[in-house]
This record gives C-alpha cells, sequence and structure tokens, in this order.
C-alpha cells in the first residue's frame, strides 16, 4: 500500500501495461526513524508514452515522507544510468520534504551523486523533464529546477527552504504558496498543470520535436494576410511555425518575451519572440529567461529564430543596480555560437538591435519587416538626444528620426539581407532554415 498513491500517479502519465519496474524489491530499514524504507522511497522503471520511450524515477511520499537517503539517491542514479546508455528521455516525479535527518553526511554524498549524474544526461543531451507533484523542498528542488522542462502541478509548492523554515526566518507566517507554488513565477516552472493526466500531452508535445521530424504537412508557401495588419507573439506564432507544434516554455513569467520550440516547414527550431505593441524594454528577468532558453537551445543544437521588436535597456534603477550587465555578456558567449536568424518585426534599438539582430554576433540571416525601425534610439529619444536636445518641436525632429530608422538604410550597409512584407515571413524563413548548416 505504501506505494499506491505514487503508482497511481504514474498510471496516469504512462500508456497502459507500459511500466517495467527496476529494483521493486529493494529495501532496508531506517534506524533513526525505526520505520521501513520499502522500494528506498522511489518507483522506478522503464515505461512508454504515447509511444515514446522514458525511464520514470518517482519519489513516494508515503515513504518516510518522501525523505531523501544515501540509498534512495543511488537508486535513482541506477536508473539514471539506464538513461544515458540508452540515451532514453527522464521523467522525474518529485515530492519530498527533505532529507532524512538521521542519514547524516552520507545523504549530502548521495545528491552529489545524483546531481553528477544530471550533469552527465544534460552533457549528453538526453531531455529531463521533472514534475512538481507535491511539495518538494531542500537539495533535490536543484534536480527539479535544473531540468530541461519543470512543471508543477497546481496547489504544489518547490522551495529549497520549508515554508516551516523560512516563516521562522523571517518571524512571520508565510503561506506556502508565496515561498513556492504557482504564483511565484520566477522561471522555473515552464508550466503550472492543473492536474498530473496533462503530463502525458506536454511530454508528448515536447519529444514531438526533439524527435525532429514534423507529421503536421502544413503548407511552406503558406501566407498569412493577418500579419500585415497586426504583428504581435500569438499571430506570428500562428504565421509562422506549423500548425500546433509549438510549444511555449516558462509561460506567465516576463512576458514581454515568449521562449519555445516548435516546427518551421519541418525545421525544429527554437525561438524568442519579443512581443508588445511599442517594443519590449530589457530588464533582468527577461535576459534571465533568454539566457536559460539560448543554454537549452545550444544544448540540444537547436537553430534560433529570434523575432527582433525591442528598445534596448530598461532605464530605470532596478534594471540599473540588477544583475543584467553580467547576463548580457553571458548572454552574448552564448548566443553567438549558436545557428541563428533574426526577423525585425518592430523595434531593433540600441544594444536591442546588437544583442539580437547584428551579423557581428553571427546571424546568418537577418530579415526586417517594411514597417520595422533600426536605430541608435527610439525616434523621441532621437529627437533629444541627437539632433536637438533645446529645440521645442521636438515632434517634427521624431518625425525627421523615424525616417533615419527605415530598415532600408541598415539594408544598403549590408547588415539586413532583405527587407520583406510581413505575411510572406514563413516562406522566408523556410528558405533560410534549409541552408543552414546542420
Amino acid at each position: 500500500n505504501s506505494g499506491k498513491t505514487i503508482r497511481a500517479s504514474i498510471a496516469e502519465i504512462i500508456d497502459d501495461a507500459s511500466f517495467v519496474e527496476f529494483d521493486s524489491y529493494s529495501f532496508s530499514r531506517n534506524e533513526f526513524y525505526d520505520e521501513d524504507a520499502v522500494g528506498e522511497g522511489i518507483v522506478s522503471g522503464y515505461a512508454q508514452i504515447n509511444g515514446y520511450p522514458v525511464i520514470v524515477i518517482a519519489q513516494n511520499p508515503d515513504v518516510l515522507g518522501g525523505g531523501i537517503s544515501l540509498a534512495s539517491c543511488k537508486k535513482m542514479v541506477k536508473a539514471m544510468q539506464k538513461a544515458l546508455e540508452g540515451e532514453i528521455p527522464v521523467l522525474y516525479l518529485l515530492n519530498s520534504k527533505g532529507i532524512q535527518v538521521g542519514e547524516g553526511v552520507n545523504v549530502l554524498e548521495g545528491i552529489g551523486e545524483v546531481l553528477d549524474a544530471q550533469s552527465s544526461l544534460r552533457d549528453a543531451s538526453v531531455p529531463q523533464i521533472s514534475v512538481v507533484l507535491g511539495e518538494l523542498y531542500g537539495s533535490l528542488a536543484v534536480l527539479a529546477t535544473s531540468s530541461d522542462f519543470c512543471y508543477l502541478i497546481k496547489g504544489g509548492c518547490m522551495s529549497y527552504g520549508s515554508p516551516l523554515v523560512i516563516s521562522a526566518s523571517e518571524n512571520k507566517n508565510i503561506d506556502k504558496e508565496k515561498v513556492g507554488g504557482a504564483s511565484c513565477l520566477n522561471g522555473v516552472y515552464t508550466e503550472i498543470l492543473d492536474k498530473v493526466s496533462q503530463v502525458k500531452d506536454r511530454f508528448t508535445d515536447i519529444l514531438n520535436i526533439f524527435a525532429t521530424e514534423s507529421d503536421t504537412q502544413d503548407d511552406f508557401n503558406r501566407v498569412t494576410e493577418a500579419l500585415n495588419n497586426k504583428i504581435d507573439a500569438q499571430t506570428l506564432i500562428s504565421a509562422v511555425f506549423d500548425k500546433d507544434s509549438f510549444v511555449e516554455v516558462n509561460k506567465g513569467f516576463a512576458n514581454d518575451v515568449i521562449t519555445g520550440i516548435g516546427f518551421i516547414g519541418d525545421n525544429a527550431v527554437a525561438s524568442i519572440i519579443f512581443d508588445g505593441d511599442s517594443g519590449v524594454e530589457l530588464t533582468g528577468n527577461v535576459m534571465f529567461k533568454i539566457n536559460k532558453f539560448v543554454k537549452f537551445a545550444n544544448r540540444f543544437s537547436y537553430p534560433i529564430v529570434t523575432f527582433v521588436n525591442t528598445l534596448g535597456i530598461k532605464q530605470d534603477m532596478q534594471t540599473n543596480q540588477s544583475y543584467i550587465l553580467r547576463q548580457i555578456g553571458e548572454f552574448v558567449d552564448n548566443y553567438k555560437y549558436a545557428q541563428k536568424i533574426s526577423v525585425i518585426t518592430g523595434y531593433a534599438v540600441g544594444l536591442g538591435y546588437t544583442l539580437f539582430a547584428s551579423k557581428a554576433l553571427n546571424n546568418k540571416y537577418s530579415f526586417a519587416f517594411a514597417t520595422a525601425q533600426v536605430g541608435l534610439f527610439n525616434e523621441k529619444t532621437g529627437a533629444y538626444v541627437e539632433l536637438d536636445a533645446n529645440n521645442t518641436n521636438v515632434n517634427d525632429l521624431a518625425e525627421k528620426y523615424r525616417d533615419n530608422m527605415d530598415p532600408i538604410n541598415a539594408a544598403k550597409n549590408g547588415y539586413i539581407d532583405n527587407v520583406i512584407e510581413p505575411k510572406f515571413v514563413r516562406q522566408y524563413l523556410i528558405s533560410a532554415l534549409q541552408t543552414l548548416e546542420v
């Protein structure tokens, strides 16, 4: 009965009768708590999800509160090694109140082995997906956040410190939802799910793209007239990506930029999409989200398509005092080695142009919509700073500067390969993607 709950959760996700359990009779006794550790508190095995193979590693919260021991760590590592040997994706189902205190330093060594095994899986580009089923406190929160995708089932909580410990530290009662629940959209969670069964669809969507073969049979020459009238993230996604293939990553965090993977004309790509009518300002959160995503894209060798609409760094005290400059330096180190294409859909201003659209950072192709604006400043700032700060007729000066931001000027210097009509962007991207190095 101690494994009934977690096995029911596993059954909601995997294909019927596909689970082959590893070490199902493993057992030890915890002398500190004088309780049996059935299965070492871990249920692991091989399964299939909509036909895709997967290694399942699930914590059993009914055994010592899901507490981590050296033995449970070793059982996890054994399953992770099977995933590494077979290059099989890993699904972690996590639910733990932390370490078993009576283990002492032994469990710390065990956690080190788990994190080292996870690093080896990352090095081998084996996909790892974590699902926080309930409450997850302590060191295995690192495992979850270091996975390629991390889902939280609504009502759950993840944090290194438990709400009890954090409440004591802050000398006030803090609800677990505020510590690490669904409202804490801090770039850690890929998405908040309502129920466990949704994991099956998410896993399948992700593995469809990792398979790098699309069966959508979408029209390569599809034209989207709506893009000539409205340019926003959702319209771009519908216009550019093969039907129903786009999977958003870190949904709900730093919503000015959308990151995700999908197919464009049967080409598996990663995409960064700047949203907003008047251009996105770069903040610490925006750059954190982009950095994390670029590292993921590089690890799996996805080309990156960036839809650029940014005004550069936000000019305020909070951004100025953040780690944004270091994040930008890290971004350059990661982004320059990717195979990438930029499409300037709105603004490409200042450092925003340099980072996301410049040829200097190895964009293989750079396109711009005919309505795009490319320059050192946006038009109002340019009017004040570059043209005549003392002139009271700022609107006329702004209009003059706007004319100078026509993307044709950048194209004349060879910095933009083509200025295109928005409705044809899918065709241009498919052609460009087919010429990238693989």
